[in-house]
């Protein structure tokens, strides 16, 4: 019996089909263009240019500051009671099932355009972990249950942060590189120390 076509990503010449059916994960470096990339990455770490003239903002929408909404912890559905052990972190949820943000389009829209095998998406989400100077995973999770849900994580920044996946494998944290995984198993991210902070932005799909 042959084996059903694979894709993944619109990048097909570029993602190892052979590692994703082994191991469950497969990455892709330099995923966008530089110049799309470098907008995202200055938008999301502040290195832009930025106003808060909303003339400057009707001419050029990426003048506008990114709004962070501040989390009390990264793994949200567990209680920690000893504070020395909360993780906080910044998030900015661009899609539930609906967008959410007038950002989802500029931010998300350009991986999306290469996410050709993308029926629906479910959930789109910007996290900022803060430099701190102790280096620390967090806890394991599953983004969800569904077997059969696609994952991405684009890497936003260059950092010593990585995500460590189901089987122990760490991927570093390395500007444009874009991570596919399977959600519905457990995986975790971490902090970082050598650089102001760790920006990453997670796809749920189908």
């Amino acid at each position: 019996m042959s084996e059903a076509p694979f894709v993944y990503p619109v990048s097909a010449d570029r993602f190892d089909r052979k590692t994703f059916r082994e191991k469950g994960y497969a990455y892709i470096d330099n995923f966008l263009p530089e110049e799309i990339f470098r907008k995202i990455h200055n938008k999301l770490t502040s290195q832009g240019t930025q106003s808060i003239n909303p003339a400057d903002i009707a001419k050029d929408p990426w003048m506008e500051q990114f709004d962070w909404h501040y989390s009390p912890d990264v793994v949200g559905n567990r209680k920690v009671e000893n504070f020395a052990e909360k993780r906080t972190y910044f998030v900015r949820l661009l899609y539930l099932s609906t967008p959410l943000s007038k950002w989802t389009p500029m931010i998300a829209g350009p991986i999306l355009e290469r996410l050709a095998d993308m029926r629906q998406i479910q959930r789109i989400k910007v996290n900022l972990y803060p430099r701190d100077s102790q280096f620390f995973e967090h806890e394991p999770h599953a983004d969800n249950q569904w077997p059969d849900a696609k994952g991405g994580l684009f890497m936003v920044n260059t950092c010593n942060g990585f995500t460590k996946l189901h089987d122990g494998t760490k991927i570093q944290s390395v500007g444009n590189r874009m991570l596919f995984f399977k959600p519905h198993l457990m995986h975790n991210s971490t902090n970082t120390t050598d650089a102001l902070c760790r920006v990453t932005i997670n796809f749920n799909y189908f």
